[in-house]
């Protein structure tokens, strides 16, 4: 269902204030544009921590794909911004997501030269499977 677009664009910008409008007027975070994508997406893919808290309160999923299966994560880590992966990760993502391409988020961080983010996702990753052992 497409909603008002100042929401999307409010998570793109950061505008926190705009965003919160957006919601309280009946943009659900979960809403995607005619683009197949949510405001979170936007706030993940500019490293936009406020208003992914925002989102996230209001009952977003950290784990909803766009039209090519990329979560907030992949698109966070894509673009090397650590505080909104740790964010989205402490907040349910999951860090062995698959792209439609097959890249998982840390492969994304690896491929743009983000090593810190590859590094953080991998430790996490390795945490997840010593659980599952």
């Amino acid at each position: 269902m497409m909603k008002n677009l100042n929401g999307y664009q409010a998570a793109f910008v950061g505008d926190y204030r705009m965003l919160a409008r957006a919601i309280d007027n009946g943009q659900h975070p979960d809403d995607i544009d005619e683009n197949g994508v949510t405001a979170m997406h936007y706030a993940a893919c500019n490293g936009n921590l406020d208003c992914l808290k925002l989102l996230v309160e209001h009952g977003g999923d950290v784990n909803k794909g766009d039209m090519s299966c990329c979560t907030p994560l992949h698109l966070a880590a894509k673009n090397g911004h650590l505080v909104c992966v740790e964010f989205l990760c402490r907040n349910g993502a999951n860090v062995q997501a698959k792209s439609a391409k097959g890249n998982t988020p840390k492969r994304m961080a690896k491929l743009n030269f983000h090593n810190h983010v590859a590094n953080y996702v991998g430790r996490l990753e390795q945490e997840k499977h010593m659980w599952e052992i």
